[in-house]
C-alpha cells in the first residue's frame, strides 16, 4: 500500500509540472511570437552530462537525493550549416553559411529526490566562421558576418525516474525541458523565443558491461524559416550502445542522435542526424552495482570521440570531435540499488556487540550492521602447513573443525544482513600463514586458505560476484612476531573479513592498508568477533 501511495504521489507531482511545463512556453509563444523568425540554434551535440548514458542519449537514471553533476564538453564541427538550393534541372546547389564552428556545453544537475533531477545546460560557441551568401537571400540579412563567439539557449530540465533496473529489470523515466531564449539568434546560436521538449528514456543492462539506451520524444518550437529551410515541432530521437571493455574504467560507446520534422515541409534538411563514437574513462575505481554495473559515489569521467552527419539537415555538420569532463556524486538512491543507509540515531551505536555467535546473531537490530567493517573470526584456525582446521587447544581454549564450521555460519549470516541493505559493497577476504616457513610456500598457504573461505561462504548463501580474496602471507600479526614453534603461531594461521569502503573493489595490495582498517574499527567500535559456541538449547 505504501508502494502505491508513493507512486500516485509522484505521478500526481510529475502531472503537475509536466501542465506547468507546458502552458509557461505555449502562452509565452501566443503573446510574444506574431510572425515568423529566422533564428535557431546550429549546435545539436546537445549533452546533459550523464555518465550511465551515452554522449546525447540519457539513461533514465537520476542523482539520488542531493547527489550532484558538474560537467564541460569540448566540440568542433566542420560546415554544420549548410543552404542547400535547387539550381538548374535536378541539381542541388550548396553554400557555406557556417564553415567552423568550435563550441562547449556546460552542464550541471542536482537530485531533489532519489527520483528527480533539476538539470541546466549552458551551450557557448567559443569561435565560429560563417557569412549569410549574397544571393538569393532575404535582403535584411544578405551578406551577414556571422564571425565570432556567443552564448546558445539555456537549458533547465526535470529528469524522472519510474522504473530501476535493481527491481523492474530495466530502468525507464523522462525528462521535460525548457529552452530559454539567451542566445544570439543573428548567428544562429539562439531560437528567439521559449522552446519545450519533452522525452522519454529507457535503458537495460546485459551481462554486467552491456548498456543499451534509447530516447524518443517531441520538441516544440515555433515556425521558424530561413530562405527555404522551415523548422518547428520535431521528433527526437536517440538509441546506442555503452560497453564496458576495461574492468569499469574504459567504455566504447556508440549512438545515433537526431530528430525529424513533423509540419511544414519536412525533407532530409530539416531531420539532422548524426552518428557518435568514441570512448569514455574512468581514471578512478568506483562502487558499482554488480547487478546493473551503475556507479555510486564520487565519479570522475573522461569523454572522447567524434561524429559523422549522416543526414544533411541543419547543424549537421560533415564530422565533428570533441572532448569533455564531467564529474559526479550520486548518492545510491536514484539507482534502485538501496545504497547505504544512513543512521541518524547515533544511540543505536553503543549496542553494536563485541561477539557474535549463533545464539545472539538473530537478536541484534539490523540497522547495527550498517557500521561493521571488520570480521575477526576467533575460532577459524588453520593447522600448521595444512589447508583443515587446527584440532587441539591453545593457552586453554578449544578449536575444532565442528567450531570453525559454526563460525563459518554465523559470518554468512552477518553478511546476508550487510550486503542486504548495501548490495554495492565488496567482502575482502584475508588469508594469513605463520611466520615459519618458506616463503612461497606460506603465500599459497594464505591464499588457499582465503579461497577456502570464500567457497564455505558461498555454499552458506553469499554471492562469490561480492567477494574477492588476497593472501598476505605472515603480515596478520605487527612486523617483530617472535612466535618460535608450532602452538604459538596456531594466532596466526587465520582468515579475516573486511568490508571494503564505498567504490574499493578489490584487496589492498599493501596489508598496512587493512591494519590501518582494523585499529580505525577498533576505534570506531565496527569491529565485531565472530565465535562458534553452540546456541543454547531453547534458541530458535
Amino acid at each position: 500500500m505504501y508502494r502505491l501511495h508513493r507512486t500516485l504521489f509522484r505521478a500526481i507531482c510529475v502531472g503537475c509540472l509536466a501542465l506547468g511545463l507546458w502552458v509557461v512556453p505555449w502562452m509565452s509563444v501566443s503573446m510574444a511570437q506574431t510572425q515568423d523568425g529566422t533564428g535557431f540554434q546550429i549546435q545539436q551535440l546537445r549533452q546533459w552530462g550523464d555518465n550511465e548514458g551515452l554522449f546525447q542519449t540519457l539513461s533514465a537514471r537520476t542523482l539520488g537525493q542531493w547527489g550532484f553533476k558538474l560537467g564541460m564538453m569540448l566540440n568542433y564541427g566542420k560546415d554544420p550549416l549548410l543552404l542547400r538550393r535547387v539550381s538548374g534541372l535536378n541539381s542541388v546547389r550548396s553554400d557555406n553559411v557556417v564553415e567552423h564552428q568550435m563550441g562547449a556545453e556546460f552542464t550541471a544537475g542536482i537530485g531533489f529526490f532519489d527520483w528527480m533531477d533539476l538539470e541546466i545546460a549552458l551551450p557557448v560557441t567559443l569561435y565560429q566562421v560563417g557569412r549569410v551568401p549574397n544571393d538569393g537571400i532575404d535582403s535584411s540579412i544578405v551578406g551577414r558576418q556571422l564571425d565570432g563567439s556567443a552564448v546558445g539557449d539555456m537549458r533547465i530540465g526535470l529528469k524522472f525516474q519510474a522504473l530501476t533496473e535493481k527491481k523492474q529489470k530495466f530502468g525507464l523515466g523522462f525528462q521535460i525541458y525548457l529552452g530559454l531564449p539567451t542566445g544570439s539568434a543573428d548567428t544562429f546560436n539562439g531560437e528567439e523565443t521559449v522552446s519545450f521538449g519533452l522525452r522519454l528514456l529507457a535503458h537495460k543492462t546485459f551481462a554486467k558491461r552491456v548498456r543499451l539506451a534509447f530516447n524518443v520524444g517531441y520538441r516544440y518550437l515555433p515556425e521558424t524559416k530561413f530562405v527555404n529551410l522551415t523548422i518547428s515541432h520535431e521528433l527526437t530521437y536517440g538509441l546506442g550502445l555503452n560497453v564496458d571493455v576495461y574492468k569499469q574504467r574504459v567504455n566504447l560507446i556508440a549512438e545515433v542522435a537526431g530528430a525529424a520534422g513533423l509540419v511544414g515541409g519536412a525533407s532530409e534538411y530539416t531531420s539532422p542526424l548524426e552518428l557518435l563514437a568514441g570512448a569514455r574513462f574512468f581514471p578512478f575505481q568506483y562502487k558499482m552495482d554488480p547487478k546493473t554495473g551503475e556507479r555510486s559515489g564520487h565519479q570522475l569521467a573522461v569523454n572522447v570521440g567524434f561524429g559523422l552527419g549522416m543526414l544533411p539537415g541543419y547543424g549537421t555538420p560533415q564530422f565533428r570531435v570533441f572532448l569533455g569532463v564531467n564529474w559526479a556524486r550520486t548518492s545510491g538512491g536514484g539507482s534502485g540499488s538501496s545504497g547505504p543507509v544512513v543512521i541518524q540515531d547515533k544511540r543505536t551505536y553503543v549496542n553494536i556487540p563485541k561477539i557474535v555467535t549463533v545464539a545472539n546473531v538473530q537478536t541484534i537490530p539490523y540497522p547495527i550492521f550498517l557500521r561493521i567493517q571488520v570480521l575477526e573470526l576467533e575460532d577459524i584456525v588453520f593447522g600448521f602447513d595444512k589447508l583443515t582446521f587446527f584440532e587441539g587447544e591453545y593457552q586453554g581454549k578449544p578449536y575444532s573443525a565442528e567450531r570453525a564450521q559454526r563460525s563459518v555460519d554465523v559470518a554468512a549470516r552477518v553478511l546476508k544482513k550487510i550486503l542486504g541493505n548495501s548490495p554495492n559493497r565488496i567482502i575482502c577476504v584475508a588469508g594469513h600463514a605463520g611466520v615459519k616457513g618458506i616463503p612461497k610456500r606460506k603465500q599459497w598457504l594464505s591464499d588457499q586458505r582465503a579461497a577456502k573461505l570464500k567457497r564455505l561462504l558461498a555454499e552458506k548463501g553469499i554471492d562469490e560476484n561480492k567477494m574477492v580474496t588476497r593472501g598476505y602471507s605472515d603480515k596478520y600479526n605487527s612486523p617483530g612476531t617472535t612466535a618460535t614453534n608450532r602452538i604459538e603461531q596456531t594466532m596466526d594461521r587465520r582468515v579475516r573479513i573486511f568490508v571494503l569502503p564505498p567504490g574499493q573493489i578489490t584487496c589492498p595490495a599493501n596489508y598496512d592498508v587493512l591494519r590501518n582498517l582494523v585499529k580505525e574499527a577498533r576505534k570506531n567500535r565496527t569491529l565485531i568477533n565472530i565465535k562458534g559456541d553452540k546456541a543454547p538449547a531453547t534458541n530458535p
